[in-house]
């Protein structure tokens, strides 16, 4: 059986994967409303950097970047802890 460390690589490695599709599914629709100084259309970046109008990215795309930050902060953390101590217990 592989050791526990691997397969919460592969989980991290998911979870990276996953968040950057959330990015990636958000993004197009985050920013639809052109900037009032320039009238220009910016990237979700650069959102809050142009305007602190709420319509560039909405609550349920804040809440799903959130939860899938917070999934991928928490398998790398995981990953990380059990990795430390499967290499200070001298391996699995």
């Amino acid at each position: 059986m592989k050791k526990l460390s691997t397969l919460f690589w592969g989980l991290t490695l998911a979870a990276l994967v996953g968040f950057s599709l959330v990015q990636v599914l958000i993004q197009p629709s985050a920013a639809n409303a052109p900037d009032g100084a320039g009238g220009r259309t910016e990237a979700v970046v650069f959102g809050r950097l142009v305007s602190n109008a709420p319509q560039y990215v909405t609550q349920q795309q804040v809440w799903l970047m959130s939860a899938a930050g917070l999934a991928l902060f928490g398998c790398v953390i995981a990953w990380l802890a059990i990795a430390w101590f499967e290499r200070r217990r001298g391996g699995a």
